[in-house]
Parts: structure tokens; C-alpha cells; sequence
């Protein structure tokens, strides 16, 4: 392996004075790359982030892909029914970052590995505003084939693939191990997280008793998530568009509703 695989924010942030052994992916999705040339020109050699993520989107169905192994590990973990409180599963309004979460590692990953595989670089440099998708994607490569990983800024960390940083650099100290800090990081934060879950417990039911105490009324749930236009007699509104519309319908009447709003803040 030899030379340098550089991500760039924009194309003026790549030096003129660069050499051929170094390829350039310019991340800004505006920016065209220039025409495959017979005669090469002087200096490195400047992709197009943007091709390059149609080369992948073009071959992988990455919607359903992303899908798939999110569905598949929240049925193996049984995720809906461990953040199910009272009946409500939260899982389906957390489902859609998780999906992009993934999506975009995904997506990075292969775009990495197949630059990796193609210039076989020493090297990997990355901008100090990199997207953390990307910085995960060619963390994760780099580990694979042993290649530095070096990130540009202040906080800029060199991380070689036997975790030896080189005499006189900055390097960000490595994650701590599952079975030292980061198990106690865990506990630590599963008996916070324990104490929270029993607080907003405590709210609910605080407010369950105070409905209660409003006879005759029909309560409501609500996900704001599922909000959109919804043209009404009076004029469009915003709100779900299938409880809206009775929500209105039942307004002054013995069942006056009582909106009940899920991911509401519980403080």
C-alpha cells in the first residue's frame, strides 16, 4: 500500500501542491468532477463524492437493505418490547433515526471500502468537520486493513492500525475496553437510565390520575411524528389525518377530547 486517501469538504480546500499518490474525494455533493482525461493531469486525483455514491446506490437497493437488517436485529433483540411502557411501545417514533443511522453508515462503508480496494492507499485523511457516518465508515475500514487514520483540526488524532501513534503527534486516546471503563460506563448509565424510566413512570401516572378525574372525556393519543397538511371545511391544518377531523367532530360535545401527545417532554 502506498499514497494517501484524503477527504475533502469542499475542492478549494485541497492544496495545489498535492502529488499524484494522493486521491482526493471532494465531499461537497455540488461539486461536478472534471472529464476522465487520456493525459492525467498534474497533481492528485479529485473524485466527486457524489459519484461515487451513485456508483453504490446504482448496484444496492440500500432503502430495503437498511430495512432489513434493522427489522431483523429489533426482532432478534426484541427491541419493541424492552421500550414498551404501560402498553406503548416507544420503538416505532425512535425506529426512523435509528433507519438513517444505519442508512448512512451503510452507505459510507461501501464508498470507503471500495476506494480502499481500488487505490490502495497507506492512508486515510479526513476533514475536522467530517460527517461522523463517515468517520465511522472508514474507521471501520481502517481497522480492517490496517491503514492510518488521521483526522484534520485542532483535535486532529492519528491512529495507526496498531494503535502506535508516531513520535510528535496528537493522537485521541483509544476506546476503552468493553470488559475495563466502558462495562462500568454501561452500569453506570443503565441504573441512570433505570431512575429516569421510573421518574417519567412516576409523571404519567400523575397525569393518568388527573384524566381520570375528568369524567365522561375521551382521551386521545396522539404521535406528533404522523403530523401533516389536512384540509378542513375551515381551512388546512396541521395534525393527524385521521384523528383530526374527529377530534374537531367531537369538540363541545360530553366527549370533549383530551389530546394525550406521545414523546411529549414528561420534566
Amino acid at each position: 500500500m502506498s499514497g494517501t486517501l484524503r477527504f475533502a469538504s469542499r475542492r478549494e480546500d485541497v492544496p495545489a501542491d498535492l502529488g499524484p499518490e494522493v486521491v482526493v474525494v471532494v465531499l461537497d455533493p455540488a461539486w461536478t468532477g472534471p472529464l476522465e482525461s487520456a493525459t492525467p493531469a498534474p497533481g492528485p486525483r479529485v473524485l466527486a463524492s457524489r459519484d461515487l455514491v451513485g456508483a453504490v446506490t446504482r448496484q444496492r437497493d440500500l432503502f430495503a437493505e437498511t430495512t432489513d437488517r434493522l427489522d431483523a436485529w429489533a426482532r432478534d433483540a426484541r427491541i419493541a418490547g424492552r421500550m414498551t411502557l404501560d402498553g406503548i411501545s416507544f420503538w416505532y417514533m425512535r425506529r426512523i433515526g435509528h433507519w438513517w443511522w444505519l442508512h448512512v453508515r451503510l452507505l459510507w462503508t461501501d464508498v470507503v471500502d471500495r476506494l480502499v480496494s481500488e487505490h490502495q492507499p497507506a492512508a486515510i485523511e479526513l476533514p475536522a468537520d467530517v460527517d461522523q457516518g463517515l468517520r465511522d465508515a472508514a474507521e471501520l475500514v481502517a481497522a480492517r486493513d490496517r491503514i492510518e487514520l488521521r483526522v484534520a483540526g485542532p483535535s486532529s488524532a492519528s491512529v495507526s492500525s496498531d494503535d502506535e501513534p508516531d513520535d510528535g503527534r496528537s493522537v485521541a486516546p483509544a476506546p476503552p475496553s468493553r470488559a475495563g471503563l466502558g462495562a462500568f460506563v454501561d452500569r453506570v448509565r443503565a441504573v441512570v437510565a433505570r431512575r429516569e424510566l421510573a421518574r417519567r413512570r412516576r409523571v404519567i401516572e400523575q397525569r393518568l390520575a388527573d384524566l381520570r378525574r375528568e369524567p365522561g372525556r375521551l382521551l386521545v393519543l396522539v404521535d406528533p411524528a404522523s403530523n401533516q397538511r389536512v384540509d378542513m371545511p375551515e381551512g388546512p391544518i396541521v395534525g393527524n389525518p385521521f384523528l383530526e377531523p374527529v377530534i374537531r367532530a367531537l369538540s363541545g360535545t360530553a366527549l370533549e377530547p383530551i389530546r394525550f401527545e406521545l414523546g411529549s417532554a414528561l420534566g
